[in-house]
């Protein structure tokens, strides 16, 4: 019966060869669309989530709202709340402070620019980046000369992620930096990419950003053991910058901290929060916008698909007709016309998968979404969309037909 099924089903296809290549075309353009849509919004709304214990970190951010003027925030803040923060918060766990820029890398021979972040030697007390090469556990910045590297960075210069023990030249100084540990790479969808990490050298700390409320040029990370804390301490962070006013610029500008303060920012909103602050990245709009146009395409693919189907049901009542007179049940007639709906579905569907193959490497080159056709989450859809695409499209012309009376037909 089987086989009887697929050689009906082929000689329909030969013998209607336009309205198979609209159908297939049609239907795979809309989940193509659908599905490639559904990647980057998966994409832009798992951002950060990677990270263990993602919600358990928050960013402080600083907040200026001057008397007659509209309000502005800063993604970071000065360094100077620092040394008060878990005197006045015990709830914060840890804390830490980071200063990312980029600074020219030497191993040998080679030299490059990279992105190397001065932070504190607690830094893995807040951020539990997965350790590839070296101790999962201990203090890894403990000393001037002490770096962690990406995974990246260790195969680039060294061609292995066991690069514990190498040595790296940073920013020109001339005592060479070793290498304590190498941390896995962060998914192309994080906010926190580090590079290079070491601690922060001596003279740094009376520069501005340690000493002046007005130099944001870094950021303090926090941990919360107890995310339902963050109310509080957000509350307390609101007035921070007046009650600790020993650092405020001693300039005209000082006028302009007179509503500055400090809020927190958690790691999984951190994405959103500062392209909505900054004006620059993807906007949670614009994924709600791509959201319901891949719901859309795939809708409207859906109809059309459904329209050509049952529209083509009366040009088959004379093959009904034939087929009920040489013993074919019901039943039977039904289940060959399921089946040759989820059949053609399922062509559909490879021809949709193909083209998001190649959708997703142009849309990686025009906008930099780095998209990945994850099968583990896409073949989940497919399947759902064959099977409720291929009932929908099939059922009403499979009763349909299977109701038509043979001597009417053939008369």
């Amino acid at each position: 019966m089987f086989a009887n099924m697929l050689l009906t089903f082929g000689r329909q296809l030969q013998r209607h060869r336009l309205y198979t290549v609209l159908n297939v075309l049609g239907l795979a353009c809309g989940i193509a669309t659908f599905l490639t849509l559904a990647l980057i919004v998966r994409y832009e709304t798992s951002f950060d989530t990677a990270l263990p214990d993602a919600r358990h970190l928050y960013r402080l951010d600083m907040f200026w709202h001057p008397a007659g003027r509209a309000p502005s925030e800063n993604p970071g803040s000065s360094f100077v709340p620092y040394p008060f923060l878990q005197q006045d918060f015990p709830a914060i766990a840890h804390a830490v402070r980071v200063l990312s820029a980029s600074m020219p890398v030497r191993v040998g021979q080679q030299l490059a620019a990279e992105t190397v972040t001065m932070t504190d030697p607690d830094f893995f007390s807040v951020f539990a980046l997965p350790i590839v090469a070296g101790p999962a556990r201990g203090r890894h910045l403990d000393g001037p000369n002490m770096i962690v590297i990406p995974a990246r960075i260790a195969r680039r210069y060294f061609g292995t992620v066991q690069a514990v023990g190498r040595q790296m030249q940073i920013d020109n100084d001339h005592m060479p930096s070793t290498v304590t540990a190498v941390y896995a790479d962060p998914p192309p969808n994080s906010s926190v990419d580090f590079g290079i990490l070491t601690v922060f050298p001596s003279q740094q700390y009376a520069t501005l950003p340690f000493t002046n409320w007005g130099s944001q040029w870094g950021a303090i990370w926090i941990r919360l053991d107890d995310p339902a804390a963050v109310a509080a301490i957000g509350a307390g962070l609101h007035d921070y910058v007046a009650r600790h006013p020993a650092h405020l610029p001693a300039t005209a500008l000082a006028q302009d901290f007179a509503g500055a303060g400090l809020t927190l920012v958690g790691l999984p909103d951190v994405h959103f929060h500062d392209a909505a602050i900054t004006g620059s990245g993807t906007s949670r709009q614009l994924v709600t916008i791509l959201e319901l146009v891949g719901i859309a395409a795939l809708a409207t693919a859906i109809v059309n698909y459904v329209n050509l189907a049952t529209a083509r049901a009366g040009m088959r009542a004379r093959e009904v007709a034939i087929r009920k007179v040489m013993g074919a049940s019901r039943g039977a007639l039904v289940l060959q016309f399921m089946g040759e709906a989820l059949a053609l579905v399922a062509c559909s569907a490879l021809v949709g998968l193909a083209m998001v193959e190649v959708g997703l490497a142009w849309i990686d080159t025009l906008s930099g979404w780095t998209v990945a056709l994850d099968m583990s989450f896409v073949l989940p859809l497919v399947v759902l969309i064959v099977l409720a695409v291929g009932l929908v499209a099939g059922l009403y012309p499979a009763l349909v037909l299977a109701a038509f009376r043979p001597a009417p037909v053939l008369a």
